[in-house]
């Protein structure tokens, strides 16, 4: 259990790096059109779209063992990170960043599907030197069941003694195309951590239940007294 604590741990601290986001729209309120992929862009979107459906299925395969393992709650698997802190030079600034995974789940039994997926990170100043507070809620969101990016939303929450700020864009309205590529790229590599992740823990539980297994063989294949 120590092993699977530690390895939940290490990948938690891991998932979607805080990522500084520019909101400002170069498009000028739509007069300006957002540039074309191109024809290699096109076909890495295509490629990872086809690898993200893929890695889908590999995670709702994974739903029973997380059931089994006591994970799904509520038609939701959520785990946290430890929060870590994080400077911004000069040292004076100081932040607190944490993140999460939700995965929302459908079915029971021996039959689950996989309905949603979201990457959060949470960062917020620490600094008493500060004289505002400043928290930021990033977020990358996405429904399995599309097999394209049209449903995939990025997302930031603005926490400031002003009040609250939010705006979400998808994949196709983000200016920058090799931005596009990069954040699809990024959805991609935190499920391949996720499944890798998963498949910790059962070789982690399947290495118990192997040493149960050979302390039992070895017990009762002791001699006794009757």
């Amino acid at each position: 259990m120590k092993y699977i604590l530690l390895v939940t741990i290490l990948f938690l601290s891991s998932i979607l790096q805080a990522v500084e986001m520019e909101w400002e729209d170069p498009t000028f309120g739509g007069l300006r059109p957002i540039p074309e992929l191109s024809d290699g862009q096109k076909k890495i979107l295509t490629n990872l779209s086809e690898e993200v459906t893929l890695l889908h299925k590999d995670i709702e395969k994974r739903l029973n063992f997380l059931s089994q393992n006591k994970e799904i709650s509520d038609g939701k698997f959520v785990k946290v990170s430890l929060a870590r802190e994080q400077y911004s030079f000069p040292i004076t600034v100081v932040y607190i960043a944490n993140h999460k995974i939700t995965l929302d789940v459908a079915g029971g039994g021996d039959s689950f599907t996989l309905t949603g997926i979201e990457f959060y990170t949470r960062k917020s100043i620490t600094s008493k030197k500060s004289a505002h507070p400043d928290t930021r809620i990033m977020r990358m969101k996405n429904d399995p069941a599309s097999t394209d990016w049209t449903k995939f939303k990025i997302s930031m929450k603005k926490l400031e003694t002003s009040g609250e700020s939010e705006q979400v864009v998808g994949l196709d309205d983000i200016y920058d195309p090799v931005q596009r590529v990069r954040f699809a790229r990024v959805y991609k590599n935190k499920l391949v951590e996720l499944v890798n992740h998963i498949d910790r823990q059962i070789a982690g539980v399947g290495f118990e239940q192997a040493s149960d297994l050979r302390f039992i063989k070895a017990e009762m294949n002791s001699p006794a007294t009757y």
